[in-house]
């Protein structure tokens, strides 16, 4: 009696096709003619080898909706305005203490780049851009699920001006594979942003660290998240307090959970305000001109009025009950 080892290598994409002809005996004639021909076989074990190709795409040529980017950009452009407000408070001393020395672009041996790595990871560089990131190439090439770019300093600059919107950050470094060609890590991050509704950023992932043959610098960044960026982008809409507190807590939970009525009740008071404001205004101008006539703003307006002061009314009447 003989066994028989059968190897194969595989994508995890095609597990699926390979289970199914499994099932249906469709694998054509290669495993049939095989153990037809070797009588003595009486047991086989069929192994494959699967490896997760990603379609066989770079992680940063994953394409991803016009909605995400739309929101990482407009993050960044918020950022930028966030650098300015430090820097107009005295603040763009601390940009330039960072950035990565341009001079020191010769070759770098594996153990100093590590070492700069591991020190950049202590200083929560990714998260604070407070790191050197002596051991990047200039010109390094940044990829997340949202977005691909190249150069360290537009990193510095994101990381650093949105990282001075967080507090309890808690950065968690799960694992640390060094290869011959690359860095591997794993992570673990939560913190809270400084918005008027307080929301909670968690997530959890890895960063794989490419450095190049010839410099020894690293010339590839790439991000994975192990949740879906739609669910990253969404926490930014639900307040971390469990039971809020302020009038923007209670609004931006009302829209994370999709409560319109809670959404206009929150809202109602300001639309009064300013269409009432319109109103007066548009009347004081129907008076100098003498013209009468409504408009489809006017209708518009007073239909803003009724609904929002009728919503006021509702909610006042209800505190006394």
């Amino acid at each position: 009696m003989r066994s028989m080892l059968y190897e194969s290598t595989c994508s995890l994409k095609n597990v699926p096709k390979f289970q199914s002809k499994l099932k249906t005996q469709k694998f054509g004639t290669s495993f049939a003619s095989l153990f037809a021909n070797n009588k003595n076989i009486q047991r086989a074990q069929i192994v494959f080898h699967c490896h997760n190709s990603g379609d066989g795409k770079d992680p940063s040529e994953v394409k991803t909706g016009a909605g995400l980017k739309a929101v990482w950009y407009g993050a960044e452009q918020f950022g930028k305005l966030v650098g300015l407000s430090k820097k107009v408070q005295g603040g763009a001393g601390q940009q330039s203490e960072g950035r990565p020395s341009r001079s020191a672009g010769g070759q770098v041996e594996r153990e100093a780049a590590v070492a700069a790595l591991r020190a950049d990871y202590e200083e929560n560089y990714f998260v604070s851009g407070a790191g050197k990131m002596d051991a990047y190439d200039p010109n390094c090439v940044f990829s997340d699920p949202f977005v691909s770019f190249a150069g360290v300093q537009r990193f510095k600059d994101n990381v650093s001006n949105l990282g001075g919107l967080m507090e309890d950050i808690d950065l968690d470094i799960t694992s640390w594979e060094e290869s011959e060609s690359e860095v591997v890590t794993s992570w673990r991050f939560s913190c809270i942003l400084q918005l008027p509704h307080r929301p909670k950023l968690a997530a959890a992932g890895g960063t794989t660290h490419v450095f190049d043959e010839s410099s020894g610098r690293v010339i590839k960044h790439i991000e994975r998240w192990d949740v879906d960026p739609g669910t990253v982008v969404k926490q930014l809409l639900k307040p971390a307090a469990r039971f809020p507190t302020s009038k923007a807590e209670v609004l931006m939970m009302s829209v994370s959970e999709g409560d319109a009525k809670g959404v206009w009740f929150e809202v109602s008071p300001y639309f009064l305000q300013y269409s009432v404001g319109l109103v007066a205004l548009s009347t004081i101008l129907s008076l100098f001109t003498g013209d009468n006539t409504s408009s489809f703003l006017d209708v518009s307006l007073y239909t803003v009025v009724f609904a929002s002061g009728l919503t006021e009314c509702i909610k006042f009447f209800g505190q006394l009950t």
